[in-house]
């Protein structure tokens, strides 16, 4: 199992489609698939991490490569069981 999180516009499908369309849904995609390259249960792109207090995430940064992506990303790679100490530090 792998989970890429990527912050970003998107368009939203209405009905029973609920279709999520745009680039920031498409990195998301891709950095599900780099979870699996990286070793990582979840990669987060630098839009998503760093709404994190900067010591869940300093030296952990990496550029990786996507498909449809002409520079590399900045990236953090994460286990799932250090995701709970993170979501506590915003209460």
């Amino acid at each position: 199992l792998g989970v890429g999180i990527n912050t970003g516009m998107a368009s939203l499908g209405v009905g029973s489609e609920n279709t999520a369309l745009g680039d920031a849904v498409n990195t998301a995609f891709r950095l599900e698939s780099a979870s699996k390259e990286l070793g990582k249960d979840i990669v987060l792109s630098e839009s998503s991490y760093t709404v994190f207090p900067e010591r869940y995430w300093r030296d952990r940064e990496q550029q990786i490569r996507l498909k449809g992506k002409r520079k590399p990303v900045s990236v953090i790679g994460l286990e799932f069981e250090q995701v709970k100490p993170m979501l506590d530090s915003f209460s």
